[in-house]
């Protein structure tokens, strides 16, 4: 007989980096929330699912990550040096991060696939923010 898989889920490391964004934005949400939200409804990616399949059959125990995007680490970095604006914004999710009509998009990645460089950058970037 096998032992039941339990399934786990943490968000605590993307759910930081929404929080401390939204702190930030009280200064300038004025400025940027346009193009902000614009960004989110054109299916800008906020956060990547991580997950390490390999322990499950030894822990018993699937842990799933959702951690903040690197635009969204982008936005944080900028929004605490004070220089967060549309431009940021852009540069974070790209041209495509326009709003799309009838166009479902996903905000979560699944793949799960982190280059080093992106890990690298991503701690670069993510400051004290829990990962």
């Amino acid at each position: 007989m096998t032992s039941p898989l339990t399934i786990k889920v943490c968000s605590e490391p993307f759910c930081a980096a929404l929080t401390e964004l939204s702190s930030l934005l009280v200064e300038s949400a004025k400025n940027v929330t346009p193009s902000l939200v614009e960004a989110i409804q054109g299916g800008a990616k906020l956060c990547v699912l991580d997950c390490d399949h390999g322990a499950a059959p030894v822990t018993g125990e699937l842990l799933y990550v959702l951690k903040p995007s690197q635009g969204l680490l982008m936005l944080v970095a900028a929004a605490r040096a004070g220089n967060l604006d549309a431009g940021v914004i852009e540069q974070a999710f790209g041209h495509g991060a326009s709003p799309s009509v009838g166009v479902a998009t996903p905000m979560v990645d699944e793949s799960a696939a982190v280059a080093p460089q992106t890990a690298a950058a991503d701690s670069a970037l993510a400051g004290d923010i829990p990962r």
